[in-house]
């Protein structure tokens, strides 16, 4: 089946332990819908990223090292640090620069290999598959972030890796901000562990209503990025558009073979100063300032221009982040509004 029929239909999972679930469990119906919805065998829903981020530590042991894959501007997960401190794991970030870096690094007693494809800002998409070839050699586990792309767009279980986690759901609910995490996974042994690692969920984002309604939206939220994409890659302002759908982004190769679609989410680089790209931001009418992503309306976001501890990068040095870098998670509103707001802020700015 299709995604939109399984997000609607879905296939209830049975389970031979009685205690895992209630087989009337509205818990089991959504976790069935996105174990589905990715390709895997299983889901587990927590009832926050952080408890997500806390169980995947949780599946380590004191004084493992996890290595997390990052791009040469240094962005990594949010808050991952952090958790993996609190349980005496050690975080290392490596900055890709090709397979060979990858291998070395992996061959020093590494537990985990983490990475977000696409990544935040630049949309730069890794290699899932090389990626979890060289980790399987070494031993290593591999989880993918795959929070920006969504299951609509990529299925990295697919790829080879061993578990994949939404730390941000927010493109399954159409809403700016999710409190949700998800984990997928084809390991029923990983699955029980995961479980255990959850608390008990008295509250959690209701996805299963907004999912059926995700695959319409993911496919507008597609359309109208590529068509702004090309808008801004033409306009004499512009110095560069970070969209994995142009064909001049880096990583569009990749991105053909392992995505069904390039996403809703794109970056541009602006040939303007600090204050005059706070101006452009603040001149746009249908694009609400936010961090979040993900929302049915289109979004922006101008890390530079607020005191923003995405700026930062794990050790504290300055994120290769530019003073006009903007970036715009675009909304499912009609596309020629969308880009007649921009059009009308651009002409503003001298």
């Amino acid at each position: 089946m299709k995604f939109s029929t399984k997000a609607i239909h879905p296939e209830i999972r049975v389970y031979d332990d009685p205690g895992v679930y209630d087989p009337k469990s509205e818990v089991l119906v959504l976790e069935s819908i996105l174990a589905s919805l990715d390709e895997a065998e299983h889901a587990v829903i927590f009832p926050s990223s952080s408890s997500a981020l806390m169980a995947i530590a949780g599946i380590l042991s004191p004084g493992d090292k996890v290595v997390e894959l990052v791009t040469p501007y240094g962005l990594g997960i949010s808050n991952l640090a952090s958790v993996f401190q609190q349980f005496d794991i050690k975080h290392e970030t490596l900055v890709f620069n090709g397979c060979e870096s990858l291998e070395k690094a992996l061959s020093k007693n590494v537990s985990l290999l983490l990475l977000q494809s696409p990544t935040d800002f630049y949309f730069e998409v890794f290699d899932i598959e090389a990626c979890t070839k060289i980790a399987k050699r070494h031993g290593v586990l591999t989880i993918v972030d795959n929070s920006l792309a969504t299951p609509y767009f990529q299925n990295p279980l697919k790829w080879g890796a061993e578990l994949v986690c939404y730390t941000r759901a927010n493109y399954f609910t159409g809403k700016p901000e999710s409190t949700a995490g998800i984990i997928t996974t084809n390991s029923s042994d990983m699955h029980k562990e995961l479980l255990s690692r959850r608390t008990r969920l008295e509250s959690f984002d209701r996805l299963d209503g907004s999912i059926k309604t995700m695959a319409i939206r993911m496919q507008k939220h597609e359309e109208n990025a590529l068509k702004i994409a090309k808008f801004l890659n033409n306009h004499p302002k512009v110095e560069n558009v970070y969209y994995p759908g142009l064909p001049e982004h880096t990583s569009y190769a990749i991105a053909k073979k392992q995505m069904l679609g390039f996403g809703g989410l794109l970056s541009a680089d602006f040939s303007l100063s600090l204050e005059s790209t706070s101006k452009l931001v603040d001149a746009l009418s249908l694009f609400s300032l936010s961090p979040n992503f993900g929302a049915v309306e289109s979004l922006v976001d101008h890390p530079a221009g607020r005191n923003n501890p995405r700026n930062l990068s794990n050790d504290g040095s300055t994120n290769n982040l530019r003073e006009g870098l903007v970036r715009f998670s675009v909304g499912i509103e009609d596309v020629q509004d969308l880009i007649n707001d921009l059009d009308q802020a651009l002409e503003l700015i001298d």
